[in-house]
């Protein structure tokens, strides 16, 4: 219970067993251990442990303590540094998933737009990215070629729609004459 080696805050000689940490550890049945605790002089949080030691046939405890918030400062220091590459690497994937949903979801968007103009009779479908190579751009180059038939078709049926309007209308002019 006597302190052999003196630090600022204890005096060579002077017999502890009070002390927090001192009076745990010569009460201990653990070989080693550590303690939490609150000086009484100075109201200080510190961290402490002991472990035996045997020199020389002699039995000693070795003490460390240490204030609590130097004992943590490296612990501290690196939750903030772990919580910045958190938030960075979250950043960084919310990022990149906004941009990825653009580049799937815009060909898509696009794609509904040119069906709503087909829809409406404007078969004058273009597309900002066909020279896309994957699926979708594969998509967009079929719709493009459907838009093309269907407007071949378009004019085909309105060419003989334009027939048979002419054919009905000179039946109709006719029919007096036959009458």
């Amino acid at each position: 219970g006597a302190i052999l080696t003196a630090t600022p805050q204890r005096q060579a000689g002077t017999r502890l067993e009070e002390h927090s940490l001192i009076g745990t550890a010569i009460r201990s049945s653990a070989s080693a251990g550590s303690l939490h605790f609150i000086d009484s002089t100075s109201q200080k949080a510190y961290v402490g442990s002991w472990a035996p030691a045997g020199i020389g046939g002699r039995f000693y405890w070795v003490l460390v303590e240490q204030l609590q918030e130097e004992a943590y400062a490296a612990q501290e220091k690196i939750k903030r540094k772990a919580l910045f590459v958190l938030i960075l690497v979250t950043s960084a994937a919310c990022f990149v998933a906004y941009f990825s949903a653009q580049w799937v979801s815009g060909p898509i968007l696009n794609l509904t737009r040119a069906a709503g103009d087909i829809a409406q009779g404007n078969f004058n479908v273009r597309f900002l990215d066909e020279g896309r190579r994957d699926e979708l751009g594969q998509l967009q180059r079929t719709f493009t070629e459907m838009a093309v038939k269907l407007r071949q078709y378009s004019e085909i049926q309105v060419e003989q729609l334009l027939a048979e309007k002419t054919k009905m209308e000179a039946t109709v002019a006719s029919m007096q004459e036959g009458i």
